[in-house]
């Protein structure tokens, strides 16, 4: 019986110009086999000439590309087929009549442009933020902050840019602009839900902005609704509903890793019980969707900002964000999801507190409550009719109890019920 196809393996019964597509693919991405004598149906009617077929593929296959990939053909005289195996390249983007293409699962589809963009930039040894830009008069006040907290960098020079691989010459990169004060890239669409996505409690467009401070205002958004503190026998105790690691580390990968030449916003959406984080583009060429989930694999896509996050500790250690994430809900349930598509990556981080059991006298208190309303400490005290103290009693077992997400701080602390409660 013959194995099914894949997206290294492809049969064909006769010899039609189709079969060059494959080759692209295989030389563009990863080896693959091409069986000729094979029908739809998997069966072998075999091939009346094999060997002259033979040479008629390899002739097709000179004549199609230059330089063609690296190829071997072979005859099977017992079955009278003939196997094509071809070897990913070191010359690619590998265009057959102007177009790379690329196997998913059992076809072959021609290769959009943001891919063939990396094919072309990983050909020349480049990543697309090495790119030069063409903006003047960049400011750099958040990355010259930022440096001289990580490194003790006084001041953010020309020396000091060229050092980081910002500046060339006279002339900027992609990084460096997308590092700038004036960064006019897509920056972060962030959405924060009531008890269904019909309910929008804030919309903020983070961007206009050097991705640093895009960062920053992310990761305080985030906090100020999945991170809270109780008062226990006087000391104060942060609970992080969501592991602030497991979305440091999800919000980096997608601002350094995204594909920067598709033009779409990165979405942080935050809803009540777990957050999506959605960043253009898909994998990197160069990494599999088993690395990317089970390696610590390090092959940025931008490697001159990865490099800069990582100086800057943003970031821990190149190639460990995923086992950062997975490492953060250890010994807890639900487990962070990751979704690989072709155009975007998505990452859902659940909370992780666990409900715990009220009593008659406690619940009685949480009905009072209505789900997506904020509710100050002093609204709270007229609603229970209880005193201060009383009052803080009962919000501190809500809140450690997974009932109530506590919001802002000082005076600007908000309750709110938590949906389904």
């Amino acid at each position: 019986m013959m194995a099914p196809e894949s997206d290294v393996l492809e049969y064909k019964q006769d010899l039609t110009k189709t079969f060059l597509k494959t080759v692209s693919a295989f030389g563009n991405f990863h080896d693959g086999d091409i069986i000729f004598g094979v029908a739809d149906d998997l069966t072998v009617p075999g091939l009346d000439h094999p060997a002259q077929f033979a040479e008629s593929v390899a002739h097709m296959i000179n004549d199609s590309f230059t330089p063609a990939p690296p190829y071997d053909v072979s005859v099977n005289e017992d079955n009278r087929t003939v196997a094509l195996h071809v070897y990913k390249g070191m010359h690619r983007p590998y265009l057959y009549k102007g177009k790379a293409y690329e196997r998913r699962g059992s076809s072959t589809v021609e290769t959009d442009r943001a891919v063939l963009q990396d094919l072309i930039l990983e050909s020349r040894n480049m990543t697309w933020d090495e790119l030069p830009s063409s903006r003047e008069n960049l400011t750099f006040a958040a990355l010259e902050r930022e440096a001289q907290n990580a490194f003790g960098l006084e001041k953010l020079g020309n020396d000091a840019l060229r050092s980081l691989g910002l500046l060339s010459g006279s002339r900027f990169n992609h990084a460096a602009e997308l590092l700038s004060d004036q960064n006019d890239f897509p920056g972060i669409d962030l959405t924060v839900f009531g008890d269904s996505v019909s309910i929008i409690r804030l919309r903020k467009i983070i961007s206009g902005c050097s991705l640093i401070d895009q960062y920053w205002q992310a990761l305080e958004l985030f906090k100020s609704q999945y991170v809270y503190e109780t008062i226990e026998e006087s000391l104060r105790k942060k609970t992080e509903r969501i592991p602030e690691t497991a979305f440091r580390e999800a919000l980096v990968n997608a601002l350094i890793h995204r594909n920067w030449n598709l033009p779409g916003f990165v979405s942080v959406q935050m809803y009540p019980d777990h957050i999506q984080i959605t960043s253009p583009g898909g994998l990197p060429i160069t990494i599999t969707e088993e690395e990317y989930l089970n390696d610590n694999v390090s092959d940025p896509r931008n490697q001159t900002l990865a490099w800069i996050f990582l100086r800057l500790h943003l970031i821990e250690r190149l190639g460990t964000g995923i086992a950062r994430i997975k490492e953060a809900y250890a010994g807890s349930e639900p487990k962070p999801q990751f979704h690989l598509g072709p155009h975007r990556i998505r990452i859902e981080l659940p909370v992780t507190d666990i409900f715990q059991p009220l009593t008659s006298k406690q619940s009685q208190y949480l009905d009072k409550m209505t789900p997506g309303v904020l509710y100050t400490r002093q609204d709270l005290e007229a609603l229970f009719s209880l005193s201060r103290q009383q009052t803080l009693s009962i919000l501190n077992t809500l809140l450690k109890s997974g009932y109530l997400t506590r919001m802002g701080s000082g005076r600007a602390v908000r309750y709110l019920r938590r949906p389904g409660q």
